[in-house]
């Protein structure tokens, strides 16, 4: 009987395994044309990295791995399949000490993504940084690499509207943007997306109190305790994808149960297109239509935009904690606001 392989010996072979994985789905990757048969030995081939990488790697190289297969889906036209792996690896690259070419790669896989969805504005932002990105690193070897990628990244259209516009003139200030993107209930459907979404806010460690999103099992349970018990949970969409949410959960104490705490957040390349303003607007109605009087919140101090935002809404300051929140050892006092029920 053949003895078994040392332990080390084993992971020497995963590891050259998952190398060799990664290098044949990477330069299918780069190609400008494949064949059906290479399309699905891409995938299996990062797939394969990906699983590896698990066993045998560290945190770098699980998002190295994500990354992988975020551009690989991207480049199948799979937009869903791409965006949680997408969506991870950005916010541990940009979240961490990323070197120069891995916040590029970032970039680029970024808009590889947001090109196989259709997402233009996000689209030609990534790419416009992942290109500026690469301009600058000192490697001429990692230029190149970078280069490789970014050649196989379809380029952004034209906005119709510069399109349209006579040589020499300037856009209008006030051009429409992107269609409206719905709001609705979270369904059961949406964990998965929406688990990405917070984790990509929470590594921010800006807006949330959590640094990092829970893991999927307890987020669908979340969702699933929430769906059952009709809660004020409302998401909103970019083709199926969650890209922001908010919700009001009351307390559940009899003299404070009139009483519910919001908390939401967008995705960083969907801000600013009043999606916030929305989501909250939907939460508030149905929160007053189930009998609460009174929503809570608490912000970081220095969070002007959201604070902003709520006093826009009708919310208003009631005290600030100081060193109410605490980021890496740098304390942050905390706003706490509240909006009453007109029907009292």
């Amino acid at each position: 009987m053949t003895d078994a392989p040392a332990p080390e010996e084993t992971a020497k072979w995963q590891r050259c395994l998952a190398a060799q994985a990664n290098n044949r789905a990477w330069t299918l990757a780069e190609s400008a044309q494949r064949t059906a048969h290479e399309d699905e030995e891409m995938l299996s081939a990062a797939h394969a990295a990906w699983y590896l990488w698990r066993i045998v790697g560290d945190a770098r190289n699980h998002a190295h791995a994500d990354q992988l297969l975020a551009h690989v889906h991207a480049l199948r036209g799979d937009a869903a399949g791409a965006a949680p792996y997408a969506d991870r690896s950005f916010a541990f690259f940009t979240g961490s000490d990323g070197a120069p070419w891995e916040l590029a790669f970032a970039h680029a896989v970024a808009a590889s993504v947001a090109a196989s969805g259709g997402r233009t504005d996000a689209h030609r932002r990534h790419l416009a940084e992942a290109e500026r990105m690469t301009a600058g690193l000192a490697e001429a070897g990692d230029r190149d690499i970078l280069n490789a990628t970014l050649r196989v990244i379809p380029k952004p259209p034209v906005p119709q509207a510069a399109a349209n516009r006579p040589a020499g003139t300037h856009a209008d200030k006030h051009e429409p943007g992107p269609a409206m993107l719905p709001i609705v209930p979270i369904q059961a459907s949406h964990a998965a997306s929406f688990r990405a979404c917070l984790d990509v806010v929470a590594r921010e460690r800006r807006y949330l109190a959590q640094v990092e999103a829970p893991a999927l099992d307890r987020v669908q349970a979340f969702v699933d305790s929430g769906i059952a018990g009709d809660a004020v949970q409302f998401v909103a969409l970019d083709a199926g994808r969650v890209v922001g949410w908010a919700d009001i959960f009351p307390d559940w104490a009899h003299a404070v149960s009139h009483r519910g705490h919001l908390g939401m957040g967008v995705h960083p390349d969907y801000r600013g297109r009043g999606l916030g303003t929305r989501l909250l607007q939907a939460c508030i109605a149905k929160a007053w239509a189930k009998g609460l009087t009174r929503v809570e919140l608490e912000s970081r101090a220095d969070n002007l935009a959201a604070i902003h935002l709520y006093r826009k809404l009708g919310f208003t300051q009631e005290t600030v904690k100081a060193r109410g929140l605490r980021f890496d050892g740098t304390y942050y006092d905390a706003v706490q606001m509240a909006l009453l029920s007109p029907a009292g």
